[in-house]
């Protein structure tokens, strides 16, 4: 609190003063740094959009698209160049009356524990008409969530809007901008939260708040700017970017894509081992383990008829297992959604537990107990993790039915099978698979010539498919997936850092600018590294292979600068004597989960 008291005020010498801009923005030979020893994140950038027009841009996590947009409304000033507002430089405008002719909506938004009708109209907005409120709050499809409330605009959100969904949030971000009405607009990832139905909503609302309107579209994927732009919109970014659209009539029809586009996936790859390099980067390769692939399905085909046709038992436990699985080899995002699930569950006022293999652990002949303070070295990283942070039992062990009976002694009311997909001896009554929404099923061949542990066909089965989109998504993976099976997009979120000893936190903006080293001994290690580089940090990549012992010689660099890893490689190190060593906490946020969790639920309370 008191390093905030103590911050600098923003340097406000402006005098100009104007009401309403037109609108007429330019960059004038940029430079920009997040401090002038840092290497630049923009160098000599010029740009011009006309007052109404449009210009998009999409780009790869740190490619300076963030870092632009916050130029204009002066979070940052320029270390040269210029930037003008109508033909004004911006350090001329009073600062107050520069901000008042920008809307700004970004992909993280910021909500108060209060309602949501005072969280669409705060500060000068709050002396708006309710007229006013209602049609932003229409047009924003904020209506379209709120009608089944029995509170309506009144209902309260809970403190940073934890009782809404990443979706519903930002459709209230937005309902913001179209009540403050300002001239420039400012697009920061504007749907990145939302569920295809509701992104459909947004792009009908955005349509009509850019019309007239100079905005600036900053996205990661094409597909978020796929809404209509004001015509005759023609203008060029510095090189940059990894994506321009020129000419902007119609932006499927006139858009050039680069083949940078593809950027998120090409970086996994370069992170994977060989074999995942064969399976996901298009290598004809696999076709030398293709004779194992046909055997290995061969075998997987025949143990499951076994289990149809009961000559292997399928064992029924005391309670409900819902499992959370993959149909492909790893790196996923599956245990955070498995953690996401339980602490759902418990907030539902159920009792779940989970029960794992403990990967990499050394469990004896007797399904472990596991808590935040096991070691990981018996329990396996994954089980430590989730009794940490989903505060429920859980039980470990190779046999997942004797995990499972084991479980179901301490009081549990439901049990989640973690990995568990292929596990057919366990009775269970909801499946649900976690899909990576840049890799998709890679070449779609079955292990080893491929990621799959099973046909994709098996997800004809699946109650719902869960799609991490933390990076990007992949249009493919998700066409392939059969018509008839529930799809949800889900997004792995992290705003802080923690000290390996968590004596101490920061956010990660504080890295933001800097050389860090990245360590990640996970499935998919280029998906972290990706992440923060999307918070702004120069990233020194250190991959090491899924679920590997990491060492003080692994954490150790001579240079003295930051190294941070993920939290489920950070509850194997917690004993390491390792400074400037950090973790990064995330969490899930699941778009609009509240009718198919309470879907889930009942068919729950049918079964027990």
């Amino acid at each position: 609190l008191f390093a905030v008291i103590d911050e600098d005020d923003e340097i406000d010498t402006g005098t100009f003063h104007k009401d309403r801009v037109d609108g007429t923005v330019e960059f004038k030979n940029v430079h920009f740094s997040y401090g002038r020893e840092n290497v630049p994140v923009l160098v000599d950038l010029s740009l011009r959009v006309e007052a109404g027009k449009t210009l998009a841009i999409v780009g790869h996590s740190g490619s300076g698209k963030s870092t632009l947009v916050s130029l204009l409304p002066r979070f940052y000033d320029v270390d040269a160049g210029s930037i003008l507002l109508d033909d004004t430089p911006i350090e001329e405008y009073e600062l107050d009356n520069l901000r008042q002719n920008l809307s700004l909506v970004t992909q993280d938004v910021v909500l108060f524990n209060d309602t949501i009708a005072n969280n669409l109209a705060y500060g000068q907005l709050r002396q708006c008409s309710r007229a006013d409120l209602l049609k932003a709050a229409e047009a924003a499809h904020v209506i379209d969530f709120i009608k089944d409330m029995p509170d309506g605009l009144e209902t309260i959100v809970g403190d940073r809007g934890a009782l809404l969904s990443g979706g519903q949030k930002q459709r209230i971000a937005i309902g913001r901008a179209l009540l403050k009405d300002a001239p420039v607009l400012i697009l920061d990832e504007a749907t990145s939260s939302l569920d295809t139905q509701s992104e459909r909503h947004i792009q009908d609302a955005l349509k009509h708040l850019m019309k007239g309107r100079t905005t600036l579209v900053i996205a990661h994927r094409l597909s978020t700017v796929e809404v209509p732009i004001a015509s005759s919109c023609s203008t060029r970014a510095a090189s940059w970017s990894q994506v321009l659209i020129e000419s902007l009539s119609n932006i499927m029809a006139s858009t050039r894509i680069c083949t940078a586009c593809n950027s998120a996936m090409s970086r996994t790859a370069t992170t994977d081992s060989f074999i995942q390099r064969i399976w996901y980067e298009g290598s004809a390769g696999y076709r030398l383990l293709l004779p194992l692939s046909w055997l290995y399905a061969g075998l997987m085909a025949t143990r499951r008829k076994l289990y149809e046709r009961g000559v292997l038992r399928i064992v029924e436990i005391p309670v409900p297992v819902v499992v959370v699985g993959n149909v492909t080899v790893g790196g996923t995002g599956k245990t955070p959604v498995a953690i996401w699930l339980a602490r759902q569950l418990r907030q539902r006022g159920m009792r779940p537990g989970i029960v794992s293999r403990g990967y990499h652990g050394s469990v004896g002949p007797n399904p472990l107990r596991v808590t935040a303070d096991s070691n990981p070295d018996s329990a396996g990283d994954e089980a430590v993790l989730m009794a940490k942070r989903s505060a429920c039992p859980v039980v470990v062990h190779p046999n997942r039915v004797l995990a499972a009976q084991e479980l179901s002694k301490l009081g549990v009311d439901v049990v989640i099978a973690d990995d568990g997909l292929q596990h057919y001896r366990l009775a269970r009554q909801y499946e649900i698979v976690v899909i990576d929404g840049v890799r998709g099923f890679g070449n779609g061949r079955l292990l080893p010539a491929g990621p799959l542990r099973e046909p994709v066909a098996r997800l004809k089965s699946v109650d719902r498919a869960l799609v991490n989109r933390t990076v990007m998504r992949s249009e493919l993976a998700v066409s392939q997936l059969p018509e008839s099976l529930p799809v949800t997009d889900f997004y792995l979120k992290g705003t802080t850092a923690r000290s390996l000893d968590d004596s101490e936190e920061a956010p990660l903006d504080r890295f933001a600018g800097r050389e860090v080293h990245a360590v990640a001994a996970i499935g998919n290690p280029g998906r972290f590294f990706t992440f923060l580089e999307s918070h702004g940090m120069q990233v020194i990549e250190h991959a090491f292979p899924d679920h590997a012992k990491l060492s003080e010689e692994d954490l150790r660099y001579d240079d003295g600068l930051d190294v941070l890893m993920t939290e489920k490689d950070a509850v194997k190190c917690t004993d390491l004597q390792v400074s400037k060593c950090w973790y990064v906490p995330v969490r899930v946020e699941v778009d609009q989960p509240q009718d198919w969790l309470d879907e889930l639920q009942k068919r729950l309370s049918v079964n027990d």
